[in-house]
């Protein structure tokens, strides 16, 4: 059986500093197929350079053209049955696409998939958001 292939597309704008530990988030992640894709927005930094210490990445850039036509860029090249869309700046937790995955296949009908988050502010500064009612 053929593991299912998940595209997340990272679209990166002078995030070099970040850019490294939210690649590793989506390579840390278990039971799951991923291609990762970087759009690199036409950044000033070095988050190129960041990308390309990275074999499985594909890295693309382009000229500033803001994150709506980042993010497309990087739909157009994905060659996976489902996509996610991971700001450079922020990590996918331990689990996350197998979760989303999961979910998707037991729920057939639905369009995407969406989990909770912890935002975290640095130096051990972490609030967990309230869970949503409804």
């Amino acid at each position: 059986m053929t593991a299912t292939l998940i595209s997340v597309v990272i679209p990166c704008f002078n995030q070099a500093a970040f850019l490294g530990a939210a690649i590793e988030s989506v390579q840390a992640q278990e039971g799951v197929a991923t291609e990762i894709l970087v759009i690199d927005d036409g950044s000033t930094d070095h988050s190129a350079e960041v990308a390309s210490r990275y074999d499985e990445v594909l890295l693309r850039k382009q000229s500033n053209a803001g994150l709506a036509a980042t993010r497309n860029a990087g739909l157009a090249l994905c060659h996976g049955a489902f996509v996610v869309f991971l700001d450079a700046d922020d990590l996918l937790l331990p689990g996350a696409l197998r979760a989303g995955l999961r979910c998707l296949e037991q729920n057939p009908e639905s369009a995407f998939a969406w989990g909770r988050y912890r935002v975290d502010y640095g130096g051990g500064g972490e609030i967990e958001p309230p869970c949503p009612q409804g």
